[in-house]
Formats: structure tokens, C-alpha cells, sequence
């Protein structure tokens, strides 16, 4: 009998190889369609790369991924390469994904996984005998296209809070003006380097926005610290019983029109800034079109606030701001944390000599 994940079990936020990248990240693909396969041994890697190739359409249509694990491949692989950007083969000879997927003993045929955009396990079938891998292709064909289940998955507000009237419309004209008027420049995300130090990456394929940093001893941040210390920090704590002690550099984000501006779905708590609790976006103007923040995991829905309103949201979730069409979206944008993510910095800064934004690549 093979062991397999039950309804509603979440896929685990692992690492795996693949015959495309070393190591492709699980929780990266949440917000779409995700289609696991594992394999038993009779099940020739050859045939199964053909299955993907042959899904390619189906797959970029709908928005979807589909992952095969198989066992360990032959010493001299003769396989073609898989050209399908939203199809992988999964190597596993020592069984370390099918473990972690909760997947065991597959010794004949395949076992499919359908995940909802949550990455949680809406549907587990066991394909069986000779055309066990031309039923799983079948399979998923269905999944995709059945008019049933066109979302696989439940239209949901994202975990987030939404605070009004943090910034009067003074504070923000001068916010926008800093930005205007004292310089910005191109920032990216961080990555974390070979000497344990962080590199900001600058890559306009993934983020196009310019940001003001305030003055950490100006007028400017002294008057945002002080309502986000008596607006922001208390509906926190009420809501998530979570203190925060600590902010970073606060900056004035802009994202442009005539660039397309836009952030790529990412998580903002990640090995290269582990002291990130909580992200806060404050807007400062709502004379654009476009640049809605997102959250992929649960659904479609656009947050557009209103000027002065503040959204605040684990940096766990994965998130996005769609591109700016029309105008200049401006926000105030930051990250909270608690003593022990300002003793995470404070370390860093002593080990390093600079923070993060000091170090750019691009």
C-alpha cells in the first residue's frame, strides 16, 4: 500500500533538484496550478520527459506547473533536454523529496498530487498498471481544463491589516517631495553572499521601482516613526499579539509607468534577511492606475488603498505589486521587527561594517 498526503496537508517548503536548475524552491511556485507526479522504478525518465514536452501548451495556458519525481537516472543519461519552461523532472535517488512530500513506497506506477495556489493537497490519485504515466497525463489534462474546478482552489482574503488614517495628506505631499526633490535610486532584493555577507541585487526582470531613503535623523522620519509608533504598532500587537520594537531605514518607494514599474511575487523573510517579521506599505497617492499588491497564495484580489492607509503582512506570505500603467504609484514602504531582529541587524552591521543597501550589485 503507498502512503500518501491526505486533503488539505500542505506541500512542504523545500529545496529540490532538478534536471533543469541544481535546486528549484517548492513555496516559489505558489499562486499557480502545481501537479506533482513521483514515479515508481518501471516508469522509463525518457517516457516521462516526453509527457512533459507534450504538456507544454496545456501547462502555459493554464497557468500551471507539473513536477515529476522519479528515481535515480543513468550514469550516462541520453534524455533530451526539457524545453518546457513550466515542466520538471525531479531526480531523487535517495528518496529525500518522496519523504518529504509524504509520498513512500511508490514501486509501481505513479501517484499525482494536485496542490491549490495555497501549495495545500486538494486532490492524491494512484494511477496503476502498464499506462499508468498515459493515465496521469489524462489526469492532469482534466484537472486543468475541467470547467468544475477552474481555480482549484477558494477565492480568500489574504491574512493582512489594514490600518486608516496613519499619514495625513501634509506628511505625505512632503513624503513625495523627498522623493522628488532629494534623489532615489534603483533597489532590488537581497541574496546572501559566499562570506555571509548580503548582496542587493539589482534586476529589472524581477523589481522596477526607485526609492528615497529618509534621513534616519531627519525631521522627516521622527514625524513617520511617531505615527507608525501610535497608529501602526498598536493594531499590530492588538491583532497578531506580536510587539514591534524595531523598524528599518524608512524609504519612499516609487513605482513608474514609463518603466513599467512592478515587484515579481517573492516572500520578504528568506535566508537573506531573517529578521523581517512584518512588511508595511503606508500609500501616499492614488493618482495612477495599475500597481496593486497581490497575494497569489489566496487568490487574485488587488489591494488599491487609499492615501494614508496602511497595509501590514507577515513577510512569510508571498506577495506582489502588479506593473503601474498610468502615473506614479508613491508609498511608504518598511519592514518591523522586534528586539531580537534589531539585535539580528545590529550583529550583522557589526560583523559586515554596512548594512545591506550598502553593497549593490546590479
Amino acid at each position: 500500500m503507498v502512503d500518501i498526503p491526505e486533503i488539505g496537508d500542505p506541500l512542504p517548503w523545500i529545496m529540490v533538484p532538478t534536471t533543469r536548475e541544481p535546486l528549484l524552491p517548492l513555496n516559489g511556485l505558489a499562486g499557480h496550478r502545481v501537479i506533482i507526479g513521483v514515479a515508481g522504478p518501471e516508469i522509463d525518465p525518457a517516457s516521462i520527459v516526453t509527457a512533459l514536452e507534450n504538456a507544454t501548451t496545456m501547462l502555459r495556458d493554464r497557468d500551471a506547473y507539473w513536477l515529476v519525481v522519479t528515481g535515480a537516472l543513468p550514469d550516462n543519461p541520453t534524455l533530451p533536454s526539457i524545453r518546457n519552461p513550466r515542466g520538471r523532472l525531479l531526480p531523487d535517488p535517495d528518496v529525500t523529496t518522496r519523504r518529504a512530500l509524504g509520498v513512500f513506497d511508490v514501486f509501481d506506477g505513479v501517484v499525482s498530487l494536485r496542490a491549490n495556489p495555497g501549495l495545500r493537497v486538494a486532490e492524491c490519485v494512484h494511477h496503476q498498471g502498464p499506462k499508468a504515466l498515459q493515465e496521469a497525463e489524462h489526469w492532469l489534462a482534466q484537472a486543468l481544463i475541467s470547467p468544475e474546478q477552474p481555480d482549484l482552489g477558494l477565492e480568500v482574503d489574504a491574512p493582512v491589516l489594514v490600518i486608516p488614517d496613519v499619514i495625513e495628506a501634509p506628511l505625505r505631499d512632503r513624503l513625495i517631495a523627498a522623493w522628488n526633490e532629494d534623489g532615489h535610486e534603483q533597489t532590488g532584493y537581497l541574496r546572501p553572499d559566499g562570506d555571509g555577507s548580503l548582496i542587493h541585487v539589482v534586476n529589472p526582470v524581477r523589481k522596477r521601482r526607485s526609492d528615497h531613503f529618509l534621513d534616519e535623523a531627519g525631521v522627516l522620519t521622527t514625524l513617520v516613526h511617531t505615527r507608525i509608533r501610535h497608529r501602526v504598532a498598536p493594531w499590530v500587537e492588538r491583532a497578531t499579539h506580536f510587539r514591534i520594537g524595531f523598524a528599518e531605514r524608512y524609504r519612499v518607494a516609487c513605482y513608474e509607468a514609463e518603466t513599467a514599474g512592478f515587484f515579481a511575487p517573492h516572500r520578504d523573510f528568506s535566508d537573506a534577511s531573517p529578521h523581517r517579521h512584518f512588511a508595511m506599505t503606508i500609500a501616499l497617492n492614488d493618482d495612477f492606475t495599475g500597481g496593486g499588491l497581490r497575494f497569489p497564495e489566496f487568490g487574485s484580489r488587488e489591494y488599491v488603498l487609499k492615501p494614508g492607509q496602511a497595509i501590514v503582512y507577515a513577510c512569510t506570505l508571498l506577495h506582489e505589486v502588479t506593473p503601474v500603467t498610468i502615473g506614479r504609484r508613491f508609498a511608504l514602504v518598511n519592514f518591523l521587527t522586534n528586539g531580537e531582529g534589531a539585535r539580528t541587524v545590529a550583529d550583522y552591521q557589526r560583523d559586515h561594517g554596512v548594512t545591506p543597501e550598502h553593497k549593490t550589485v546590479g
